[in-house]
């Protein structure tokens, strides 16, 4: 029996690089076996977070639109594939909104305590991201680092463990993913 795969795309692209990157290692993992589900950020009603931590006590958003439907099917996933460009060594404001709004969801916070992790149960995730700066410079300029250390994040203190990291630098007026890339992200893909 396969696993539970959610990818989601947090690009304003849905044909760009990162979403092709995405796209590979969901195909991949449908053709193991896994059972595959795909959201984009960009179609989805997410409205910004707005900071009255109700979600801390009730375990869920007040704010009515479609972070309930995302929060389930990650809550109900065994594997998350996130990706999302790099914008200012950190990721889109989508995907930042998509952490703030996932608080009462994903961690549990007592007044004095260290953050609990909700999102346990032998969950693991996946990270892609991409960034015109070229490599080595997007590691010492710390820009896709920064993406990553974001993502990470999230995903850490909510519980979940780490399976793979795909980076792709240098994209400005490279028109397509190098098959290196796609190589890493298939190879990712075998060890869901």
């Amino acid at each position: 029996m396969g696993k539970k795969v959610l990818g989601i795309l947090g690009s304003p692209k849905p044909k760009g690089k990162v979403a092709t990157i995405l796209e590979k290692v969901l195909n991949e993992c449908k053709k193991n076996g896994n059972e595959v589900k795909e959201i984009n950020l960009y179609d989805m009603k997410l409205e910004f977070c707005k900071g009255c931590m109700v979600c801390r006590s009730k375990g869920s958003c007040i704010i009515k639109d479609d972070l309930d439907e995302i929060a389930k099917e990650i809550i109900s996933s065994d594997v998350i594939v996130l990706a999302a460009p790099t914008y200012w060594a950190n990721v889109p404001a989508i995907v930042k909104n998509l952490f703030d709004r996932m608080s009462g969801y994903a961690i549990k916070l007592d007044k004095g305590k260290s953050p609990t992790p909700l999102l346990l149960n032998n969950k693991e995730y996946v990270l892609i991201t991409a960034c015109s700066t070229p490599f080595p410079i997007n590691i010492i300029a710390r820009q896709s680092n920064g993406a990553l250390r974001a993502m990470n994040e999230f995903f850490k203190y909510s519980g979940m463990s780490k399976i793979g990291t795909i980076v792709l630098p240098n994209t400005h007026g490279n028109e397509i993913v190098p098959i290196s890339i796609m190589n890493k992200a298939e190879k990712v893909a075998k060890c869901i």
